[in-house]
């Protein structure tokens, strides 16, 4: 079975590699079709690319979308 977009995304935050056809994370920059979505900066946290502000593809669209919803789940509740 290939790994799911959803797997590619936790592991580029667990800094590992893992691919699913034309989105992959190299441990520490995460692609759709060769654009840049994420990488982490200097300090260790997860910084977006101007990428993400952009319309691509429907493809590159769901790629971003789950890196979107990944990144809200992670953040703390604001109870």
């Amino acid at each position: 079975m290939p790994a799911s977009p959803y797997f590619v995304v936790h592991a580029f935050l667990r800094h590992e590699y893992a691919r699913a056809a034309n989105f992959y994370s190299t441990g520490h920059e995460l692609y759709s079709y060769g654009i840049r979505l994420a990488y982490y900066d200097l300090t260790g946290r997860v910084a977006l690319t101007k990428a993400m502000a952009q319309t691509y593809s429907r493809t590159t669209s769901r790629h971003q979308n789950t890196l979107r919803d990944v990144l809200t789940d992670r953040l703390p509740s604001k109870e």
